[in-house]
């Protein structure tokens, strides 16, 4: 039985059922690249289905740490992480605690750099 070429593999599938090679791949119309707010950069390409197809080039920042902190974009106020999980962030603002999903994490607030005498 013979391997497949590296070049006939299927590097992308539509939810048509469709399959693209790399090849093919590059060839579909409609590429777009961008850059989503935390760092994840898509590749987007359409499917003659209609659909978009979409590879991630680069995952971006990963999701929120327990125990990390960050500062609220439009106010300056520190939160702390205390979970992160399936696309939603629960944090601690003062006293409150507070839940958001992981777009509205992303766009509302910005991670505290690191203090020297953290980084020891």
């Amino acid at each position: 039985m013979m391997m497949a070429d590296a070049a006939d593999a299927i590097f992308k599938k539509c939810s048509c059922g469709r399959t693209y090679t790399r090849e093919q791949w590059e060839n579909l119309p409609d590429k777009k690249v961008y850059t989503l707010e935390w760092g994840e950069v898509h590749d987007q390409r359409q499917c003659p289905c209609g659909s978009h197809i979409i590879i991630v080039l680069d995952p971006g920042e990963p999701e929120p740490a327990p125990r990390e902190r960050w500062y609220r974009r439009a106010t300056g106020r520190p939160i702390e992480v205390v979970s992160s999980t399936h696309g939603c962030v629960v944090y601690r603002s003062g006293s409150r605690m507070c839940t958001a999903t992981s777009e509205e994490f992303w766009a509302t607030f910005t991670k505290c750099a690191v203090r020297r005498s953290e980084a020891r």
